[in-house]
């Protein structure tokens, strides 16, 4: 055995890298955040179709690229995917 892995090796490292990375996208793409939501706000949450969801993440990050990477200071933020405090009648 030489100073390289075998072929083998480098094949199975390629997918296990693969892998972490592919499911990293799809639930950023796919779940929408709950946290310290009640029962009530999930069930709206949950309302919203999940291709409307994805093109938000996606609107998102991109935004987040533009204004953290690209150092793109003047941008406006991006408008909320819902408005729960809407849902609140008191």
């Amino acid at each position: 055995m030489g100073a390289r892995p075998p072929h083998h090796f480098s094949i199975f490292h390629q997918f296990n890298v693969s892998f972490p990375i592919v499911g990293w996208t799809a639930v950023l793409f796919t779940l929408p955040e709950t946290k310290a939501l009640t029962l009530e706000e999930l069930d709206f949450v949950f309302s919203v179709p999940t291709t409307r969801h994805a093109k938000y993440q996606l609107k998102n990050a991109i935004w987040h690229v533009r204004r953290y990477v690209l150092f793109q200071r003047n941008l406006k933020p991006l408008p909320p995917l819902y408005e729960i405090e809407d849902l609140v009648s008191t």
